[in-house]
């Protein structure tokens, strides 16, 4: 076996070219891996939320049609935040619906902007942002969805709709769907006019305010608005007809880089030089250390190969 891991590591030292700069690590500011409770203080359960602890398991599971998992931003300690990384660690064991129903099965990220603007009946002003990704299709979207009072030239008074795609694209690869799945991960990020959409660390969606872009009133109609990130927002995670599976919850600030995460060797940079430690440290390597926190591409509290497969991920991109 130890000749077997030899010649692994080896050939990793031959081609140990492939380098990923680290970056700035970012700091941690929430989380919640479901592994006790469901903690009301950190998040609400609306009367169209379908998710249900298990206890066996310490997992959330969610089912139906737009099942809603919200941050409790009204809790004693608001979980809102204005510009950040979120991100959660999903499976799909099943899909709840038929192949060609009119709902498609998507997962996603919620964020609103202006969420602490509210008008005389108390509702939150500015658009919402969803990131869905399709898991059928492998599409990744934007939505952009809000109802607007503007006056048009004539100096009348209208109620206009933004329900626009912003932006889409493809995830790389494919979602698994069984009872054997394994874990995925999607994320946002919010900075001052922009939003950014994560897959498996990976980005797929950018997009930035434009002060061009047709408007209704004060909002852009196909960009994101100069104001995104300015205010603190509840963060949703929405499932639409699959049954899912959630883990790992975390808020990071804004300059979270997931590829600093895998700097195991702590050299300043990542590269296969860091696989070769992780796999030395999985394999018991007397006198190996590595850097646990960053080794731990998944947030799970172990090393593993799944680990090391998210670093490789990485490098070839």
């Amino acid at each position: 076996m130890k000749k077997f891991l030899s010649v692994i590591l080896a050939v990793v030292m031959l081609v140990s070219v492939l380098t990923v700069t680290s970056g700035a690590v970012g700091t941690l500011i929430f989380s919640d891996d479901f592994d006790s409770s469901f903690d009301p203080q950190n998040w609400i359960q609306g009367i169209v939320c379908e998710f249900k602890w298990d206890e066996g398991n310490g997992n959330l599971y969610g089912y139906a049609n737009a099942p809603v998992l919200q941050s409790n931003y009204m809790a004693e300690s608001p979980k809102k935040w204005d510009k950040f990384y979120a991100s959660v660690d999903f499976k799909i064991i099943a899909f709840d619906n038929v192949e060609g129903e009119d709902i498609p099965n998507r997962v996603g990220l919620w964020y609103r902007d202006q969420f602490e603007n509210h008008d005389f009946y108390g509702e939150e002003i500015g658009p919402a942002y969803t990131y869905y990704v399709n898991i059928r299709t492998g599409e990744a979207t934007l939505y952009k969805d809000h109802y607007v009072e503007y006056t048009d030239s004539n100096n009348i008074v209208q109620i206009g709709e933004i329900n626009e795609v912003i932006a889409s694209s493809v995830i790389p690869g494919e979602v698994i769907v069984g009872e054997n799945a394994p874990w995925y991960n999607i994320g946002i990020r919010v900075t001052d006019g922009k939003i950014e959409c994560y897959f498996d660390g990976e980005i797929v969606i950018s997009a930035v305010a434009d002060p061009d872009d047709e408007r209704f009133g004060d909002y852009a109609v196909h960009s994101v608005d100069p104001t995104v990130g300015s205010q603190k927002s509840a963060i949703l995670i929405f499932n639409s007809m699959n049954w899912i599976v959630l883990d790992n919850f975390k808020v990071w600030s804004e300059d979270y880089d997931q590829k600093s995460h895998a700097d195991a060797d702590g050299n300043g940079k990542v590269d296969l030089l860091d696989v070769t430690a992780m796999l030395k440290y999985i394999a018991k390597w007397k006198g190996i250390e590595v850097d646990t926190t960053a080794a731990d591409m998944d947030y799970n509290g172990k090393i593993n190969l799944w680990d090391v497969s998210l670093v490789l991920k990485l490098l070839v991109k």
